[in-house]
């Protein structure tokens, strides 16, 4: 790209025997001795811009190895500055195609649960930071904070998973007593990994082979039990993350034959072949808990059970406990919500495999998509997030939004006892993947009684919105 000279070329393997090397790409500059600009999109859809690239010269140009969409990011204060806690909203993709061309339902809300020790009050207010370190936009409805205390002894995890089946996610903060972990466990290649499983602390499961299709994997599954431990609630606590399959690795692995298999709960039956018990979903994204419900089994032992796949999920805990819900929360409500755009946060990888981290004292460079359209203007947006109304704040790539809570309205702590935060959130988000329609387009804006995305017989209940709130042109 320079000035008015533009060339676009797709490199592809179409006419390529196997084993047979490409050939450099060649771009037509004219007389120009260099390129302003040179913009790729990788087959993954990760969108990257080489600047100033000189002509005449043989280039080798990398993927640059930065997730490109997945969901927005929570930070929280905690007494001495912003830390990562995890990302949110991991089912609230809008317009994602599947491979038999049907969108698949979105569902916008998620209770995401803040450890211990990672939200204290600052100025007589508990502080947040909301924001989107990748190529997509947020679409952020409502926001409140959840606060109990418990007997130290106590577990506290909400009612989530990302959805395949099963009941539905219900978002209440549940209470674990008798949380128990499995006697044994071993994975696919009789590897024993009792412990592995046994606590949160970072070390997962991660004895299978990666596939191709990014998220993909060899079919694999960690076999455990419980030995006759029994509950009278009994509920699975599954703590680990997912590297997504997106939708254009899930339409070429459905191509060439092999269907996605989330992660499924067997038991082992007496002539030694396995029975599913149930589609458990799995942690929606980067490190959290997921849970499901196993009342069949009240009273009685769970027998010898396996978490089979064949998408990348990395387990860290697994745990099954009595749960009950929680009903004595006090609920915060935004006393202020302001909107900034500080940059693409930097991204930090935490081990091989993963997964990844944002820092929020430091931003780093990213190439995004120029979206069309307008995002919420920057400064003070709490009207728009302190109540379930179809009222959004835009957030676009590179923004966030910083929320406080009152603190001082909460009683003291009693002794004994452990303050929990559980963070209720309603909203969606959209990339700008091939496979999303309308995908680099802000428009059209979700709204809670939209029959479908982005069609819908009923229209946004708040187009006055637009011209108040939104008038910031996206991609500046």
């Amino acid at each position: 790209l320079r000035g008015p000279v533009r060339q676009t070329q797709e490199l592809t393997t179409l006419n390529a025997g196997l084993g047979q090397s490409r050939t450099p790409l060649r771009l037509g500059l004219g007389r120009a001795k260099l390129a302003d600009a040179l913009r790729i999109r990788w087959p993954d859809g990760v969108p990257q811009s080489e600047l100033a690239v000189p002509a005449c010269e043989l280039r080798l140009i990398e993927e640059v190895n930065r997730k490109g969409t997945s969901c927005p990011i929570l930070h929280t204060w905690d007494g001495e500055r912003f830390t990562y806690v995890t990302d949110f909203l991991g089912g609230g993709a809008l317009a994602e195609l599947g491979p038999d061309g049907a969108i698949r339902p979105a569902r916008p809300t998620e209770s995401l649960l803040i450890p211990a020790g990672k939200l204290k009050p600052k100025d007589g207010r508990y502080h947040i930071k909301i924001s989107e370190p990748m190529d997509e936009v947020l679409y952020l409805d409502h926001v409140a904070l959840e606060v109990f205390d418990l007997p130290a002894a106590s577990e506290v995890h909400p009612d989530e998973r990302f959805f395949v089946g099963g009941p539905e996610v219900t978002g209440e903060a549940l209470r674990f007593t008798n949380v128990s972990m499995p006697k044994s466990a071993a994975d696919q290649r009789g590897r024993d990994v009792t412990a592995i499983v046994r606590d949160v602390d970072g070390v997962r499961v991660e004895g299978f082979a990666q596939r191709h299709w990014l998220g993909y994997a060899e079919e694999h599954f960690v076999e455990f039990d419980f030995g006759e431990t029994t509950w009278e609630r009994p509920t699975l606590l599954l703590h680990g993350w997912i590297d997504y399959p997106y939708p254009e690795s899930i339409y070429a692995a459905t191509q060439a034959g092999v269907p996605t298999l989330w992660p499924v709960l067997e038991r082992r039956q007496a002539d030694g072949s396995w029975k599913k018990i149930a589609d458990v979903g799995f942690p929606a994204g980067l490190p959290k808990t997921s849970t499901y419900p196993l009342p069949e089994f009240a009273g009685k032992p769970l027998g010898r059970l396996r978490l089979r796949s064949n998408v990348q999920v990395y387990w860290d805990r697994i745990a099954v406990g009595d749960a009950a819900a929680v009903t004595d929360a006090a609920v915060l409500w935004p006393v202020q919500a302001t909107l900034t755009q500080p940059g693409f946060f930097k991204e930090v990888s935490t081990g091989p495999r993963g997964p990844i981290e944002y820092r929020a004292d430091q931003t780093e460079a990213v190439a995004a998509t120029t979206w069309k359209g307008s995002l919420t203007n920057l400064g003070e947006v709490a009207e728009l997030v302190n109540r379930l109304d179809d009222r959004l704040v835009l957030l676009g790539p590179g923004d966030a939004v910083d929320i406080s809570f009152a603190a001082d309205v909460v009683p003291p702590l009693p002794s004994g006892f452990t303050r929990h935060f559980v963070l209720r959130t309603y909203g969606w988000c959209k990339d700008t993947s091939p496979f999303t329609v309308t995908g680099g387009d802000v428009k059209p804006l979700p709204y809670r009684a939209m029959s479908d995305y982005p069609g819908g017989a009923v229209a946004y209940p708040h187009v006055a919105d637009e011209a108040a709130w939104h008038t910031r042109r996206a991609g500046r």
